[in-house]
């Protein structure tokens, strides 16, 4: 398993919290993968809406600790972004 596995992957990792406690309870448990992986193995979350504490939550619910870390907040401005408003 471990030799097949290169990088885990949380896509929308924003709903760990909301979703461990009424969803998928299974999210709460994310960090225990490290048991099974290793440090060795990326651990990348990735989320377009990540506040200051759903990232601190994410960082304690994932057990990072003192690993190292690289972040990128590239904004929220989008110039192809359009909103239409229309009857229906």
């Amino acid at each position: 398993f471990r030799k097949l596995l290169k990088a885990l992957f949380v896509d929308e990792a924003h709903v760990i919290a909301e979703w461990a406690k009424k969803f998928r309870e299974a999210y709460g448990f994310l960090g225990r993968l490290r048991s099974f992986t290793g440090q060795d193995i990326p651990f990348v979350c990735l989320s377009a809406t990540v506040n200051t504490a759903t990232f601190s939550m994410i960082w304690k619910t994932l057990g990072y600790g003192l690993r190292p870390f690289f972040g990128m907040d590239l904004g929220v401005s989008r110039r192809t972004l359009s909103y239409i408003v229309a009857r229906m």
